[in-house]
């Protein structure tokens, strides 16, 4: 067996994400004194998120910062409260362009990658609440050069979040998640603390 080990090291900025989102039903512009009164109620919205090929890329490489390739991910969201309990529902598609300048000199095309996500939080009291939290995925088949490779994602994350208030509008929150299923990608647990 011949194995290699290489390290690389890349700085500078990826591509960035600019995420434009409108409420079609429900969630009304309010006031803080009017939010702070408002009775829940089923919310529907619609976000864009693009991202264009800025970030740091040389074609020369294989590993770099940005991809050279506009992304765009049109998505529904839903939000129903059932009492203490809320509900909420995403489903979008992230759909690629190509890149035109991969490493070796050729063309790297990906099919489009759906994505759903549900999360079911529950308030015990304001800023302490629990929610869980999952997501699926799947597609993104690349084709570099015309040769289609075996790289189609279906991966399945699931996750738990627990917000702790600490003093007045300030709270600790608690991450885990975790790869529930993974086909192709990245199989890894995650831990947070946020403040």
């Amino acid at each position: 067996v011949n194995e290699e080990a290489a390290s690389i090291t890349r700085s500078g900025f990826g591509d960035p994400r600019l995420r434009m989102s409108v409420n079609l039903l429900g969630g009304p512009a309010l006031t803080p004194a009017e939010f702070a009164v408002r009775k829940p109620a089923t919310t529907l919205g619609a976000s864009l998120t693009v991202v264009p090929p800025l970030g740091e890329y040389y074609p020369e490489k294989l590993i770099n910062l940005g991809a050279n390739r506009w992304a765009f991910k049109p998505e529904l969201g839903l939000s129903v409260p059932v009492g203490r309990w809320s509900l909420d529902g995403y489903a979008g598609v992230w759909l690629f362009g190509d890149n035109d300048e991969f490493f070796g000199g050729v063309r790297r095309e990906q099919d489009p990658i759906g994505a759903l996500q549900f999360h079911a939080s529950y308030t015990f009291r304001p800023r302490l609440w629990v929610a869980f939290d999952s997501t699926w995925y799947a597609g993104g088949r690349s084709t570099v050069n015309g040769v289609e490779k075996s790289d189609r994602q279906e991966n399945t994350r699931i996750g738990l979040t627990l917000s702790l208030p600490i003093i007045n509008r300030q709270s600790i929150k608690l991450t885990w998640s975790d790869g529930a299923t993974t086909r192709v990608g990245g199989d890894f647990s995650t831990y947070g603390v946020a403040w």
